[in-house]
């Protein structure tokens, strides 16, 4: 007669189908399980005869099958809620990120147009300058011409041009310049 095993060592073969939402190897509440005679009711026998802890084993009680799928659900409705969270926290960064990509678009745009703006005043503030020096010596040119005649400020655009007087050369010995260019009276 050796030492008594534990019950939770005790391995036994169980040759019948498992009852509906019974998982073989699962461990249940005693409490928790529907069956044919209840634990305790027999006052007949003792605890030592298996019929002590009830009859044959149906399945689990209503109440607990009500309870767990509760609790399965709930558990699926907190992932869910987790997941979409989790989902939303996603897209808040990757808005966050785009909106600073868009701002440091914004930001760069700005810069170039900053440049653009200034060259184009700077531009605009040279050819300012050089119409300014056009107009002045526009009227300085008007000042000049209206001095030597009074009539060339009525006349200055139709009045013809003078004609230059033609003179008409002497003739003179050819020079000899081919030797050397320099000396040559025409540069080209």
């Amino acid at each position: 007669r050796g030492k008594p095993v534990p019950a939770h060592q005790i391995k036994r073969e169980w040759h019948e189908p498992a009852p509906e939402g019974i998982v073989a190897g699962q461990w249940y509440n005693p409490s928790d399980l529907a069956m044919t005679t209840a634990m305790g009711s027999n006052r007949n026998i003792g605890h030592g005869d298996a019929a002590y802890y009830g009859g044959i084993i149906t399945g689990l009680k209503p109440e607990v099958k009500a309870a767990e799928k509760a609790k399965r659900e709930f558990i699926e409705k907190e992932r869910r809620q987790a997941e979409q969270e989790l989902r939303a926290i996603e897209d808040l960064k990757q808005q966050k990120a785009d909106f600073e990509k868009q701002q440091q678009q914004m930001a760069i745009l700005a810069q170039q147009t900053e440049a653009r703006t200034q060259q184009l005043v700077e531009e605009t503030a040279r050819q300012d300058r050089i119409n300014a020096a056009a107009e002045a010596l526009r009227l300085k040119r008007e000042a000049r011409r209206a001095k030597v005649s009074p009539a060339g400020q009525q006349f200055q655009v139709t009045k013809p041009k003078k004609r230059r007087k033609v003179t008409r050369r002497r003739y003179t010995a050819p020079r000899r310049s081919g030797a050397d260019p320099r000396q040559a009276s025409i540069p080209w």
